[in-house]
């Protein structure tokens, strides 16, 4: 009689979980393995004015784009809401909220070479890797990438995150410790502070308003450590980098590029608390346009920032594995 008490509660917790689709439980559907988690509140993106940064102007999106929005009636300018996203070595997980009309995407995915069996769509991209698509509600799309069409079956399980701080910013990325120990990933000039925290336990950046509450955008960083003298350890290593970094542009007679990463990174600030190390990177609006915004092609932008594994059975030019930080 327990048993069976135990496994209808049990059978309910499962039930309510896998009905749960807040962006919490969003977040327990992807991995938590190595490589990158990321969370984009694209609605707040969008009327903060960030996303017409970073996806530039309508008058300069590709004929393919434009054809892949008719044919599926999805335009995530207008139609998405959130994204989050496991990164991983061989094969990327995306959990999608916004508007979709599963008859089209699918009807698009069977155009273009796809097959689908019980509201489940996979197709052979032209990276040769497949791409994966699934439903979980209406408005709930799952979304998964790698070497077989069976990547996106991992969004029906629900992985414990436990009660690990949540970041309120509208971006932010949360980095495994694999990924730290392997930041080749990144751009050149941040493996120094990221090889820094390699030995963290959990390290999360994100994007947001600055504390003042100006246009101004600050990357924020929160790494935690086993222990407090491990943490003092790596908060001096991080000072003592931004330093060098300074000393750097300074014994050259430079000044580190203000519209550029040199000029975010040599204005890093760094405190600690316990276990637990903070960073802060300023940097004004026109900042983050260059860096997030840039000259690269729209699809690449695209492919960063949202829906990258559509864009790759769109036939777009996407990023492989390269993490959206």
């Amino acid at each position: 009689m327990l048993s069976a008490c135990g496994l209808l509660v049990g059978g309910l917790e499962w039930l309510r979980r896998s009905r749960d689709f807040s962006d919490t439980a969003l977040l327990e559907r992807v991995p938590t393995e190595e490589g990158v988690t990321a969370y984009l509140n694209v609605k707040a993106m969008r009327q903060s004015g960030w996303l017409d940064a970073v996806a530039g102007s309508r008058t300069n999106e590709d004929a393919e784009y434009q054809a892949f929005v008719g044919a599926t009636g999805f335009d995530y300018r207008e139609d998405l809401t959130t994204v989050v996203a496991h990164l991983g070595l061989e094969r990327n997980l995306f959990v999608l909220r916004g508007r979709f009309d599963w008859n089209q995407i699918s009807g698009y995915l069977r155009g273009n070479g796809g097959k689908c069996l019980n509201s489940v769509c996979g197709m052979e991209t032209k990276k040769g890797q497949f791409v994966s698509v699934m439903p979980l509600a209406p408005d709930i799309l799952a979304v998964g990438t790698g070497l077989n069409d069976r990547v996106v079956y991992e969004a029906n399980n629900i992985h414990a995150r436990g009660k690990a701080l949540v970041p309120s910013e509208p971006f932010w990325v949360e980095l495994s410790r694999a990924f730290l120990q392997d930041p080749r990933h990144l751009p050149a000039g941040t493996r120094a502070f990221i090889t820094t925290l390699a030995e963290a336990q959990r390290v999360v950046v994100a994007l947001g308003q600055d504390a003042q509450g100006t246009t101004a955008i600050e990357a924020r960083m929160q790494a935690s450590f086993a222990t407090e003298p491990e943490a003092a350890a790596q908060h001096l290593k991080l000072e003592e980098t931004t330093a060098m970094l300074r000393k750097f542009f300074s014994r050259d007679r430079q000044q580190p590029n203000s519209g550029g990463l040199s000029g975010v990174l040599t204005a890093g600030r760094f405190a600690r608390k316990q276990t637990v190390v903070t960073g802060v990177w300023p940097m004004d609006r026109a900042v983050f346009e260059s860096l997030f915004g840039g000259p690269q092609p729209q699809a690449a932008r695209r492919g960063y920032f949202f829906l990258a594994p559509v864009f790759f059975a769109a036939g777009a030019a996407v990023p492989g594995n390269t993490p959206p930080c």
